[in-house]
């Protein structure tokens, strides 16, 4: 069987919404989840901090607690992720004049998104993911040109990310492959060339709401 490279279009970036928690009855039958705790019993395929998709309806027991994840499609220009392990350094009199290391059991997940700054096209005003994105950074004010005024703070959560690879993974028997984090925006750049979009570049770091995954399961 042979391997193919494609190309970067064909992975689709998603942000993630997480609900709130769910204790009782069956899961949705195609639903995103994350696990949060499971009962001595537990139906739930993985670990705590997992994310999933249901393909049955899964029913919770006693202590189970898992919660819904809605995907909503991040239109992005660029999407970059980078890994790297720590290691220890372990040299001593018997490595034979080579400096030696073990894995200190951590990796660093980090990278960046590029997009454009959308504004809608009727009224001109922040597109909501755009507005969304720029919440992590900044309060949100607004006035309605009246005597009404609102301002919204800034907002520290972590932002879900998962990215399909391969979109063109369609039909019974293919294979999705997802890789999926919970991510802290730590960065972000603003830039208006003359001959060029208003573009936004931020980055980030993995945070801790979910554990980061790769993820492949077969088309039902």
């Amino acid at each position: 069987m042979a391997t193919v490279a494609i190309s970067g279009k064909q992975c689709v970036v998603h942000s993630a919404d997480i609900g709130d928690a769910v204790t009782t009855g069956d899961l949705d039958a195609a639903a995103w989840y994350v696990v949060d705790a499971k009962g001595t019993n537990s139906n739930l395929p993985l670990e705590v901090g997992s994310v999933f998709r249901t393909n049955t309806a899964i029913t919770l027991v006693s202590d189970d607690s898992v919660r819904e994840i809605t995907l909503t499609k991040m239109c992005v220009g660029n999407f970059s992720t980078s890994a790297s392990k720590g290691t220890i350094e372990v040299t001593d009199s018997c490595s034979g004049g080579y400096t030696q290391y073990i894995s200190d059991g951590f990796v660093d997940l980090s990278g960046s998104i590029d997009a454009f700054l959308k504004f809608d096209s009727i009224n001109r005003s922040l597109g909501t993911e755009t507005k969304a994105l720029l919440g992590r950074f900044f309060d949100i004010s607004t006035d309605d040109g009246n005597t009404t005024y609102s301002l919204t703070s800034k907002n520290d959560d972590e932002l879900i990310i998962l990215a399909l690879l391969d979109s063109t993974a369609t039909g019974t028997g293919k294979k999705e492959t997802w890789m999926g984090f919970s991510a802290i925006l730590t960065g972000v750049e603003m830039g208006k060339e003359i001959k060029g979009a208003q573009n936004f570049n931020m980055s980030f770091n993995a945070g801790q709401l979910v554990r980061p995954f790769v993820y492949e399961r077969s088309v039902a």
